[in-house]
C-alpha cells in the first residue's frame, strides 16, 4: 500500500474539490434551448435569417431575425427566475437602425409583460416571478432605419433552482476528512 503524506493528500482533495466547484460556475445561467413558435414579421429579405435555431445557446454571431411585428416564444429546459440577457445583434450603428422587442415572461402559456428592450439601450431585463418560457415580440419603429426587425443572437436567464455542484459534495467530504484526521492526532 502506498502512503502519502497527510497534508500532501488533504492539499489535492481540497484543490480538486476547489476545480470542480469553478468548473461549475457557469451552471449560474442557463441558455434558450428551444423555439417554440415563431412568427416572422415582416421586411425580412436575406437567407438564413430565419433559422430560429440560430438563436440557441451561447452567443456566437449567429442570430434570429424577427421582422417588423414578428414574435418567438423561447423555453430553457427549466424555470427561470429574476433577471436575463437578450443578446441582439446590429450591423453598424444602432442608433441607424433602431431595432426594439417587448418582453413578456410566460408560465403554462399565460404571458406577464416584462418590458421593452432597444438595440441601442442593452439587452438585460429583470423581474420579480418565476417563468418557464420568455416570448419577444418585435416592436421595432416605422422609420427608424431598420427593415427587418429586432436580431436575437442568444439569451440567457437565471435558473429557478441551482443544484449543488458535485464539486460542493467533495468539498465537504474534505472538510470532514480534515477533522476526522485533527482529532486523530489530538
Amino acid at each position: 500500500m502506498v502512503r502519502f503524506p497527510r497534508k500532501a493528500a488533504l492539499g489535492a482533495l481540497a484543490a480538486l474539490s476547489f476545480g470542480l466547484l469553478t468548473s461549475t460556475a457557469d451552471a449560474a445561467v442557463v441558455y434558450a434551448s428551444s423555439v417554440d413558435s415563431y412568427t416572422q414579421g415582416t421586411g425580412i429579405t436575406q437567407i438564413g435569417r430565419t433559422n430560429t435555431a440560430n438563436a440557441l445557446g451561447a452567443e456566437d454571431g449567429k442570430f434570429l431575425t424577427l421582422g417588423r411585428g414578428g414574435q418567438a416564444v423561447f423555453s430553457f429546459g427549466s424555470l427561470f427566475i429574476s433577471s436575463g440577457t437578450v443578446y441582439e445583434i446590429t450591423f453598424g450603428n444602432p442608433q441607424k437602425h433602431q431595432e426594439s422587442v417587448d418582453v413578456f415572461g410566460m408560465l403554462s402559456g399565460v404571458a406577464s409583460y416584462i418590458g421593452s428592450l432597444s438595440n441601442a439601450g442593452g439587452g438585460t431585463f429583470s423581474f420579480t416571478g418565476v417563468f418557464d418560457q420568455l416570448m419577444l415580440v418585435d416592436t421595432s419603429p416605422l422609420g427608424g432605419g431598420s427593415k427587418d426587425g429586432y436580431d436575437i443572437d442568444a439569451i440567457k436567464v437565471m435558473p429557478a433552482a441551482v443544484p449543488l455542484p458535485a464539486g460542493g459534495l467533495l468539498l465537504v467530504g474534505a472538510l470532514g476528512a480534515i477533522g476526522a484526521l485533527r482529532r486523530r492526532k489530538a
